[in-house]
Order: C-alpha cells, then sequence, then structure tokens
C-alpha cells in the first residue's frame, strides 16, 4: 500500500479530534478537486450540444443576415440598416 493510503487510514483509525478535522479537509479538498474535470464535462457537452443543434440551414440565415448587416451598415454611412 501506498503511504498516502495508509496515512488516511490512520487517520480513519485515530479518535483524536485534529485528525478528524485534518481527514475531514481533505476529503473536501478531494471533493473539489473531482468537480473541476465535471464542469468541464459539462461545459465540453452543452457546446457540443449547442453545435450539434446548429445546423446548415440555420448557419445560412445567420450567415445571411450578418452580411446584409455589415453591407447595411457599411451603404448607409454606419447608421445601421
Amino acid at each position: 500500500m501506498s503511504t498516502v493510503t495508509n496515512l488516511i487510514k490512520s487517520l480513519i483509525q485515530c479518535q483524536a479530534p485534529e485528525h478528524r478535522m485534518l481527514y475531514d479537509k481533505l476529503r473536501a479538498i478531494g471533493a473539489r478537486v473531482q468537480n473541476i474535470p465535471d464542469d468541464f464535462a459539462t461545459i465540453g457537452e452543452r457546446s457540443d450540444m449547442a453545435r450539434s443543434a446548429c445546423n446548415g440551414h440555420f448557419r445560412g440565415i445567420m450567415f445571411d443576415g450578418g452580411i446584409r448587416a455589415v453591407l447595411g451598415a457599411t451603404k448607409d454611412g454606419g447608421n445601421g440598416i
């Protein structure tokens, strides 16, 4: 067994309050560290869903609208469409 595993087992078995507090802090830090990859995975899943929902027809409409907005803004002196 590793040193960390032995340390954790000894902390669990020990009833001293300061050891129990240290063990609880280590568990809290571990839980926070595990949340970081979960957050990244959630962001990736949401961006993938948004990207897949944006099909070719929708992209064409948005591209056309963008071009019209740029051309309209430049045609009448930058006052908008």
